[in-house]
């Protein structure tokens, strides 16, 4: 017969389970939203193999591509070859399971090519919410595939730091300047 204890741990183990199933659906259901953002957004660029945005590794590829190969991080410095960075960088994570402090230097850096990568990708497709969806991807993590499947369908626009209105016409109104 089943004693107290047992029944206490049996429950604890059930809620864990239902616990563990809850996320794992979460995060089929991000990880698909993702892969369809970026396969609809490697198809509009023509991007050879955009099916590759379904495999987990190769999905990292893509986000590159689309970024245009490029993870701009201010107007005079750019990250090269994104599609290679953003692969390497997990890659690295996940390899360097056994050094803690190798792994800490390398997922430190991971998430913050992340991010600027990320930042790049609403610049481009929704330039007047780039800093919201930024913030609020960074805060809350599962509403990076969501904004992603937003704005999948607009097309691309290439900014340069000194597009302050988003207009592409960098003319400020006179209200917008101090003169004494």
């Amino acid at each position: 017969m089943d004693t107290t204890n047992d029944q206490a741990l049996y429950g604890i183990m059930a809620i864990l389970g239902g616990f563990l199933i809850i996320v794992v659906i979460i995060a089929v259901v991000m990880f698909v939203l993702r892969a369809f953002a970026l396969y609809t957004m490697a198809k509009r660029q023509n991007i050879a193999n955009p099916w590759l945005a379904w495999i987990p590794v190769a999905q990292d590829y893509i986000f590159g591509m689309v970024l245009k190969k490029k993870i701009t991080v201010t107007s005079s410095l750019s990250i090269p070859f994104a599609q290679w960075v953003l692969v390497g960088t997990n890659a690295l994570a996940a390899a360097t399971y056994d050094n803690e402090i190798i792994r800490s230097i390398i997922v430190i850096i991971t998430l913050a090519i992340t991010v600027l990568a990320l930042l790049r990708l609403y610049k481009l497709y929704a330039p007047d919410k780039a800093i919201l969806y930024t913030v609020l991807s960074i805060v809350i993590p599962v509403t990076s595939p969501i904004f992603m499947m937003m704005i999948r369908n607009n097309t691309p626009v290439e900014y340069d730091f000194t597009d302050f209105d988003g207009t592409g016409s960098n003319k400020k109104d006179d209200h917008d300047s101090l003169t004494f």
